[in-house]
């Protein structure tokens, strides 16, 4: 399910700064590698991971499922002197509609949301819905958990205090379904007599690499690299070594 308005305001305060911590790695690496300057940001959030284009006056165009999200990145570019060059629509990454606008150069779709789909088809539906619209030549940066990753989710549960309310985050593993849920529970405004309770569930999938690199290729995305945020110029020889897997390949 997309992210509601109270969880995504949570969300963008609390995590933002990953995107935004990550940025300017896979900016500074793929700019030199293409001709353009237009970026479509899939699964854009609150649209931190792209911002760092729209301020070097790229053209940005972020999808997202979450309409709560999606306003958060459009109030955040409306108050920005960046923000003429961005559009955030919302969408399902799967089944992108974005007739009339030009190819892009630069294709994102990070923050682990690939581990958001429902499975291999959904995953070969969204890179083939990227090639469709990406430049020959364009790069193809995307982010994911791997099972080291989920096996450490559930252990115990967060709790998140701020001035704007409380929040609970516990997960359940399935092993069986290769699954782990993260159960979401919020007040807004705790500790201020506000009494008003959220509460969401989203479900993260194991990725299988062998069906994305098969599907990335069947898209047209070659030259397929693993590597990670520490270094994104070297290959990593064993991707299920690392936490937070980074993916990169080329339309050809």
């Amino acid at each position: 399910m997309p992210y509601g308005p109270e969880f995504a305001e949570f969300y963008d305060r609390h995590w933002r700064a990953f995107g935004e911590a990550v940025a300017p790695k896979f900016f500074a690496h793929v700019v030199p590698l293409v001709a353009g300057r237009r970026v479509l940001d899939l699964c854009c959030g609150t649209g931190a991971s792209s911002q760092v284009f729209a301020e070097d006056g790229w053209t940005v165009t972020g999808v997202d499922a979450s309409a709560a999200m999606i306003n958060i990145a459009r109030r955040r570019a409306d108050a920005a002197d960046w923000g003429s060059r961005t559009s955030y629509v919302v969408q399902d990454v799967t089944r992108l509609d974005l007739a009339g606008q030009e190819p892009y150069d630069v294709v994102l779709c990070l923050y682990d949301s690939i581990n958001h789909l429902p499975g291999s088809a959904a995953v070969a539906a969204m890179v083939e819905s990227a090639a469709e619209v990406a430049r020959v030549g364009a790069r193809f940066v995307l982010d994911l958990n791997t099972p080291q990753a989920l096996a450490g989710w559930g252990d115990t549960d967060e709790v998140i205090v701020d001035e704007a309310g409380r929040l609970t985050l516990s997960a359940a593993q399935d092993a069986e379904r290769g699954t782990t849920t993260l159960h979401v529970q919020g007040q807004p405004g705790a500790g201020t007599g506000n009494h008003d309770t959220f509460s969401e569930e989203h479900v993260e999938h194991l990725v299988d690499l062998a069906s994305l690199s098969a599907s990335l290729t069947a898209a047209g995305w070659h030259r397929q690299r693993f590597t990670t945020y520490a270094n994104l110029s070297v290959d990593i020889a064993d991707p299920a070594s690392v936490r937070r897997l980074v993916v990169m390949a080329v339309h050809t």
